[in-house]
């Protein structure tokens, strides 16, 4: 056990997340800066990625310092050709900063490459003083690894895990922005024509939803969840024995909401998952960058959802379900905006002056 000595206090923002301040100027994006279709700035990833019709959806750093509850800056592209062009995607996405100061940036992120049977779909939880720089990082990386990995044609399950070591690695390496004490947490989903292959690191769970009753019924019940991911929290038995035999310790400090790791007899790192991209600190005491990965077969899934824990911190996963089975898969970007609020509304009950970054992606698929 930590000594007295060493024991962490609490304060109330602490609980469940943490702060990081930078400078910066006030947010003048607007609302009106969302759903614009820009210059590719990605077209390289479109461009691996093949197929007749190509589109992205991206994060991007904000370039001011935004308000609570401002939306993330994004960058979103379509490349197609006449015939293509008559498909359509039926995705939403909400990515909110939290209600936390100003000058403290939204460390969530994401990214959709999708073309004809082939997509990528992935969510990141930066924490950490530089966790924003961390999960920014990934986001850019991590697809194109996957894409280039000599293992994605005939083996995308090794494709993914392998990529997540070497975005890792290079994360650690690229001497840009704090490691040792900042890192994010990393889920993507790869559809291959028919499978969708799942990999993650940290606690960005996802899920998908099948219909209970007859096609074309929309409504509470209609869909029942499953969740694709399981969020790797440090107290679970096979997480608690790889950090301890790394000279790690799981513990509950006293007023703290969630178990989190340290160094023995030490009051750091204190982070609350037992997988992550970066965090120097932890991965030496058995924190790990190797994701679990997972294929399910795309037959029968009607939408699936990726979701940080601003999310997941006050919604069940049958909830999320339920909240985007109730819009037709065309208001899906309503769906994704209502289930963004019932979050933030949430963590406003339970916590009253404290809401985490929120991200929804939610991709229908029938």
């Amino acid at each position: 056990m930590m000594s007295e000595s060493t024991s962490v206090a609490i304060g109330a923002r602490r609980r469940r997340l943490s702060i990081k301040l930078v400078q910066g100027e006030a947010d003048d994006s607007g609302p009106n800066s969302r759903g614009v279709i820009k210059a590719s700035t990605n077209k390289p990833i479109l461009e691996l990625i093949g197929g007749r019709r190509k589109m992205s959806i991206t994060g991007m750093p904000a370039k001011v310092v935004q308000k609570a509850y401002d939306n993330k800056n994004v960058d979103q592209n379509v490349l197609q050709d006449e015939e293509a062009a008559e498909k359509q995607f039926a995705m939403g996405f909400v990515c909110k900063k939290g209600l936390k100061p100003n000058e403290s940036p939204n460390q969530d992120d994401f990214c959709v490459y999708r073309s004809d049977d082939t997509g990528i779909y992935a969510v990141f939880d930066g924490h950490g003083p530089d966790g924003h720089e961390v999960s920014g990082y990934v986001r850019t990386n991590l697809p194109r690894l996957v894409l280039e990995s000599p293992d994605y044609e005939d083996n995308p399950a090794a494709a993914l895990s392998s990529a997540f070591v070497q975005c890792h690695a290079r994360c650690t390496k690229a001497g840009v922005f704090d490691t040792q004490r900042s890192g994010t947490t990393a889920t993507m989903v790869l559809q291959r024509k028919d499978d969708l292959y799942v990999a993650h690191v940290g606690d960005s769970r996802a899920i998908l939803a099948r219909r209970r009753s007859s096609r074309g019924l929309v409504g509470k019940d209609v869909f029942y969840a499953e969740d694709l991911t399981e969020d790797h929290k440090p107290e679970l038995e096979r997480e608690r024995e790889r950090i301890e035999a790394s000279g790690g310790d799981v513990l509950k400090v006293e007023g703290d909401i969630p178990h989190r790791v340290y160094k023995k007899g030490c009051s750091q790192p204190g982070l609350a998952m037992s997988r992550s991209i970066g965090d120097e600190m932890a991965a030496s005491v058995g924190v790990s960058c190797i994701p679990d990965v997972s294929v399910v077969k795309l037959q029968d899934i009607a939408f699936i959802m990726l979701c940080s824990d601003g999310v997941w911190e006050f919604i069940t996963s049958q909830e999320a379900a339920d909240i985007v089975g109730g819009f037709p898969a065309e208001s899906v970007q309503q769906a994704a905006e209502v289930l963004g609020e019932e979050s933030r509304r949430r963590w406003i009950e339970e916590e009253h002056d404290v809401v985490d970054d929120i991200t929804v992606l939610c991709l229908w698929f029938e």
